[in-house]
């Protein structure tokens, strides 16, 4: 049996997961409701009558099997533009150690698929990452697009929705992401004891997240300043 979840993929999960899987929550709120379509054998994909953005297929996830399928171990990829599977291929070689990278299909059972698109977001050039629902699949692609920074109104429900699909303890991904920087407008700084992380901002906004026995939210609060 494949060594899943070891601790240097779980490193990876904490540098990087909640900082793709936001983007991730944003470019869906801007992109999600909008119809798509793309073509493979050209690189594109297309919301809505917006512009064609290029695209890096990660792979896809069936919902009925429960496995997620690495683009580059599709047995259907011949046909595709190499530019497509580019990405998913670096990280197999890059990861190569990591059987979440390495191995062509996962258990859903051992891997969230969510989780592995979050931390390729960021281990793959910071493009958001898209998923996009396909009869009972689900196709996990990078997007050359732009995304705006999330609103801190949003930050609870991307917390949240992050611990749905996070594996176990979710306090170091929570922390290492809420002093990052990553939500554009600076770094939180934090003051933690064994049940609560308590953040604050230069701009007087805080947040208070109490945690339970096993690293996980119990309880969310944010105050937020007045915009200028």
């Amino acid at each position: 049996m494949q060594d899943f979840d070891s601790p240097a993929y779980r490193a990876l999960v904490v540098d990087h997961a909640l900082s793709g899987f936001a983007r991730c929550i944003q470019f869906g709120d801007e992109h999600g409701e909008l119809p798509w379509n793309c073509d493979l054998s050209q690189g594109w994909v297309q919301f809505g009558e917006g512009p064609r953005c290029r695209l890096h297929l990660l792979g896809t996830y069936a919902q009925d099997q429960a496995t997620f399928l690495w683009s580059w171990a599709n047995p259907g990829n011949a046909g595709w533009l190499p530019e497509v599977t580019a990405i998913a291929r670096g990280l197999a070689e890059s990861q190569a150690a990591l059987a979440e990278f390495s191995e062509g299909q996962l258990p859903g059972s051992e891997v969230s698929y969510l989780e592995l698109g979050s931390v390729c977001s960021e281990l793959g050039g910071g493009f958001p990452l898209f998923v996009g629902g396909l009869d009972k699949t689900e196709v996990l692609m990078l997007v050359e697009a732009p995304v705006e920074p999330l609103p801190l109104t949003k930050l609870p429900r991307v917390l949240l929705d992050f611990q749905t699909h996070a594996k176990g303890d979710v306090r170091a991904s929570v922390e290492r992401f809420l002093s990052s920087g990553s939500l554009g407008r600076g770094n939180f700084k934090l003051h933690s004891d064994a049940a609560e992380t308590r953040a604050g901002d230069a701009w007087g906004n805080h947040l208070t997240i109490n945690w339970d026995e096993a690293g996980r939210i119990a309880k969310i609060d944010l105050a937020l300043q007045p915009a200028d």
